[in-house]
């Protein structure tokens, strides 16, 4: 029993080294400076204007109604900007995710890694925590808007952190099939683009469910729904099925990573 616990502490280790190393080589790096520095002038711009917005509408009042009837500064702003981090990380995680595998084959340092004592599983967890953990820090640091309004009105924390929850699985979703497309190139412009190409696929699938006419088709559609099932973390729903479907299409994307890595393995 000793030398199984031991077994899997030593596989933990090893995978977060890798995961460790090449999380500093892409906080380190220009792309990340520039990324970084880039979304979160976007996000200081859009905040306050939605926030203005928001509290001019909380305080006129519209067709005789009262001011304040109607409003929720969670769906009214907080919504818009979980949408603008979703709209970045939809473009930037394939840029960000082309350096795990894609860069490394460009660089022949992939052979190195082939030859390592480390397992495929294990460049594998590894590289995809990597990408993970750069994204959880965006994640936090984007939290700090919504947060700075509780300085100066009650903000609804239920459904705030709902909806970081079902970001960080949208994260790990498209970190997940961003990997996936760079270990099927060397070229990092072709495993950007065909990451963006599957993450926006992934986003319309639910539009086919509205266009069909059978509704066993239009609820398998909607099943398949990254929008369906983000909305549910969104309205304060940690729905199981939500879980269930994202941590599906982590392990499926992980799971062709794993068999790409294999096969090059077994072909050099």
């Amino acid at each position: 029993m000793n030398s199984v616990f031991n077994e899997i502490k030593i596989f933990f280790r090893q995978t977060f080294l890798v995961a460790m190393k090449d999380f500093k080589s892409m906080v380190l790096s220009p792309l990340f400076f520039g990324w970084t520095g880039i979304s979160f002038i976007f996000l200081s711009y859009n905040f306050p204007r939605d926030l203005f917005r928001f509290a001019m509408s909380y305080a006129m009042p519209v067709f005789g109604q009262s001011a304040d009837q109607g409003r929720n500064i969670h769906f009214d702003v907080f919504v818009a900007h979980i949408s603008y981090i979703n709209l970045i990380f939809l473009f930037a995680v394939p840029v960000l995710g082309m350096k795990l595998l894609a860069e490394e084959k460009r660089n022949r340092t992939f052979d190195l890694l082939m030859t390592s004592p480390l397992s495929s599983l294990q460049m594998v967890l590894g590289k995809y925590f990597s990408l993970l953990m750069l994204l959880f820090l965006f994640l936090l640091f984007s939290l700090i808007y919504p947060l700075s309004t509780g300085f100066f009105t009650e903000i609804p924390l239920g459904p705030l952190v709902s909806s970081y929850i079902g970001l960080f699985l949208l994260a790990g979703v498209y970190s997940a099939v961003c990997l996936f497309a760079s270990s099927l190139s060397q070229s990092l412009f072709l495993s950007a683009f065909i990451g963006m190409i599957l993450n926006i696929g992934l986003w319309f699938i639910s539009q086919q469910g509205q266009n069909s006419g059978s509704e066993v088709w239009s609820s398998i559609m909607d099943y398949l729904s990254l929008s369906a099932h983000l909305t549910h973390f969104i309205k304060g729903s940690l729905v199981i099925n939500s879980f269930v479907f994202f941590l599906s299409l982590i392990i499926f994307f992980l799971f062709l990573v794993f068999k790409s890595v294999e096969f090059i393995r077994w072909r050099s």
